[in-house]
């Protein structure tokens, strides 16, 4: 049974052809520029064509009418998305050029007296006065936005009790520097040659309880220092808002 014809593409490079060699049916492989060429068995060295037109015309073929389904394709959406901006631009137009119907009639005022024009100014400026939340009563005509931040006594509490843990660990820390200076000049004051012995005895645990205690003062002073900023983005962020809201 002869081999059937086959056209496939590799990873690299152009398609190939598969067949039979008409004459000892081994299997070949020639490009498919080669189709309808003359070519030769390298088994039993018979003559032969290429084959594989027919298959490679109806490959050509199905790439072209699926290239032509996309091009359609893409054409059918851009068309329907100009008519969908055509349709919003229609309905923006309409909607201004439309009567605003929400807009109140113009209102009729009754003409006041000249007596009664002080009261009801004074009953104006109250009333404008006492349904702002944000009005500072300075006068009958300011209205001045005020601006209220929240104060968490409970964090500030904390920066303070951190400040002062601070503090106190500096007051050891001085202390501890002072006993190792007087430390030191005893150890150096006397002869002999057990005084470098002893200076390494009283020295090194003197020097690590120093190392200590400031690292405990970094600490403290970060924390509080840490909290103090995140106190003052978050006043920040509620005075933004709070000027956004204003802007409204």
């Amino acid at each position: 049974m002869p081999r059937s014809i086959e056209i496939k593409k590799p990873l690299l490079g152009k398609p190939v052809v598969s067949y039979g060699c008409p004459n000892c049916d081994t299997l070949l492989k020639s490009p498919v520029d080669d189709i309808g060429k003359p070519d030769s068995c390298p088994d039993c060295g018979r003559q032969f064509v290429v084959p594989g037109g027919q298959e490679w015309q109806q490959i050509l073929a199905e790439q072209t009418a699926a290239a032509e389904r996309k091009a359609a394709a893409i054409e059918s959406s851009k068309r329907t998305k100009e008519q969908l901006r055509q349709q919003q631009q229609a309905e923006a137009k309409s909607i201004e050029s439309a009567p605003n119907a929400s807009t109140p009639p113009p209102r009729t005022t009754s003409p006041v007296s000249t007596s009664d024009s002080g009261d009801f100014t004074a009953a104006l400026h109250t009333t404008i006065r006492d349904s702002n939340p944000y009005s500072v009563s300075s006068g009958p005509t300011t209205l001045q936005p005020h601006f209220e931040p929240r104060r968490y006594p409970a964090l500030r509490a904390i920066i303070v009790v951190l400040y002062v843990f601070a503090a106190v660990t500096l007051c050891g820390f001085l202390i501890t520097l002072l006993f190792l200076f007087m430390a030191v000049v005893s150890i150096f004051s006397r002869s002999g040659e057990h005084s470098a012995v002893g200076m390494g005895i009283v020295g090194a645990p003197i020097a690590l309880s120093l190392a200590m205690q400031a690292v405990t003062i970094i600490v403290f002073m970060a924390s509080a220092e840490s909290i103090k900023v995140l106190l003052d983005i978050q006043q920040n962020t509620q005075e933004a808002a709070h000027c956004a809201r204003l802007r409204r």
